[in-house]
């Protein structure tokens, strides 16, 4: 089920291995989600407001 962008929360996921799977690199990173949207891949960003979603051991498949 695809939630409308209105309804998305604003998401700051911590802790998560980030995969690229053209190059197989993972590394740990955080992820800024606003609107459904990527807005910000990096260490440590400012809680701004957004929902926390701690997922440190899990992976994340990026595919640009």
């Amino acid at each position: 089920m695809q939630v409308p962008v209105q309804m998305t929360p604003n998401l700051l996921i911590q802790g998560g291995a980030l995969l690229r799977p053209l190059t197989g690199d993972a590394h740990r990173t955080d992820m800024r989600i606003r609107g459904g949207v990527i807005t910000e891949i990096g260490h440590d960003p400012v809680c701004s407001g957004e929902y926390v979603l701690d997922i440190k051991g899990c992976m994340v498949h990026f595919n640009p």
